[in-house]
């Protein structure tokens, strides 16, 4: 730990010493990087600076889904397989050695430790990954000191859900949330359109898996009371990066990963959405060398964080490249901005979920679920406000439903689009 106060070149150096050692391996163990490196005419000794790493090609998901034994060091029988969450639609079986899983625990205690989270009970989390039974119980004195940590999953929420699970949470009352932000924000909107107080916030919300958008993390703050710390992880590699006390933005974790952020192959300057490129420096049976995620992220403007890290740091993380909207005249919106213009008919039970689909450009999809105080003029005010965002450049139909149905990981996602981002990025 005391490592992410030494100096940028110590970080810098740790950094491309485990990149170094990561390329030597796969080159001698992984049949798809021996073939990749051929075809560039170059061996891992070669690469000496970020440029010269740079001109590897990037591992895409089609390319895991294509070459899963291809990318494998070992005998997948010798491995533990964990699947991805398939938001995108296509799920990948992703192989690893348990002592990689074991860090990669280690390194989400870390950053528990940055926000004195670690030794906060009970906790209560909420996911969509399915690790246990939503089965209602009554949490009693003696099952709040025998289970200090209580795990739920919701691949749908259904107001029974909400109901029952604001009933647990007054009941456990815990020091520590961690989870989804869409099923934390949806349970906050529940308990604050029922007008539940809760006795006691939470000393730490943690969020990882999804985007966070600003509106959500203050609903949130304002119905349980404590601060949301945000976190950046993808199943495929490991924890990316963390918000510490601080929340000037998000540490990246330069000793387990290399991080790039790129615009048609170039890296993009601070504060400018690029796509993410990530290198796992510790995984060994499977390695992720160059991978793009598909998410887009910028770097802070600042790099400087009162909390004296040396770690560089992330501003914002926008979801997948799926999560932008395109106008019409090429110009593209993320979530993250869009978001705000719906709040206004959300806020006071007007709306109980909302979700953009768009197929192809200048055209978009608005699905809205109604809340108890959903009135007929709501449509039109959702409509003004789309259209103001957008400048009057995008065809907007807003269709009412009973359900917004989630991924198969449990995730929602606020906007899904099905134009390629790299072929807006090209134009530009």
């Amino acid at each position: 730990m005391k490592n992410e106060h030494r100096s940028v070149e110590f970080q810098q150096a740790l950094q491309w010493r485990k990149l170094q050692s990561v390329l030597a391996y796969a080159y001698q163990n992984v049949p798809f990087y021996q073939r990749r490196f051929d075809e560039m005419g170059a061996h891992p000794a070669d690469i000496k600076t970020p440029e010269d790493f740079r001109r590897l090609a990037v591992v895409t998901r089609q390319d895991i889904l294509e070459h899963t034994e291809e990318l494998l060091a070992c005998p997948k029988e010798r491995l533990v397989r964990i699947n991805s969450g398939g938001s995108t639609g296509h799920p990948l079986a992703i192989y690893t050695e348990r002592g990689y899983l074991r860090l990669r625990r280690s390194l989400w205690r870390r950053v528990d430790g940055w926000i004195q989270a670690n030794t906060l009970w009970p906790c209560l989390e909420l996911g969509g990954v399915a690790v246990t039974t939503n089965a209602p119980v009554e949490v009693t004195p003696l099952r709040k000191l025998l289970q200090p940590h209580y795990r739920y999953s919701f691949q749908q929420v259904t107001e029974d859900d909400l109901r029952w699970l604001a009933r647990v949470y007054l009941a456990v009352l815990p020091r520590k949330v961690i989870g989804f932000p869409s099923i934390i924000r949806v349970m906050a909107e529940y308990m604050k359109e029922q007008r539940i107080q809760v006795a006691r916030a939470p000393k730490v919300i943690g969020t990882a898996s999804e985007t966070l958008y600003p509106e959500d993390r203050n609903l949130i703050e304002e119905v349980l009371g404590g601060l949301v710390y945000n976190r950046y992880a993808a199943r495929e590699t490991t924890l990316i990066a963390a918000q510490c006390l601080e929340r000037t933005g998000l540490h990246v974790l330069t000793d387990h990963v290399y991080l790039e952020l790129i615009e048609n192959g170039k890296p993009v300057q601070p504060g400018k959405p690029g796509q993410v490129v990530v290198t796992d420096l510790d995984r060994r049976a499977m390695p992720f060398i160059r991978y793009q995620n598909e998410d887009i992220a910028s770097w802070a403007r600042s790099q400087a964080c009162p909390c004296g890290r040396k770690l560089p740091l992330l501003d914002k993380v926008y979801g997948r490249g799926t999560d932008f909207i395109h106008d019409k005249n090429g110009a593209m919106y993320p979530g993250l901005n869009l978001i705000r213009s719906l709040r206004p008919v959300a806020e006071g039970g007007h709306v109980r979920q909302y979700q953009l689909l768009q197929t192809v450009p200048g055209q978009v999809r608005l699905l809205v679920v109604p809340g108890p105080h959903w009135q007929e003029g709501d449509v039109t005010v959702l409509r003004e406000n789309l259209g103001k965002e957008f400048h009057q450049a995008m065809e907007i139909d807003i269709q009412l439903v009973a359900r917004i149905p989630a991924e198969p990981s449990g995730k929602t996602s606020f906007v899904k689009s099905q134009v390629p981002y790299d072929s807006f990025m090209a134009r530009r």
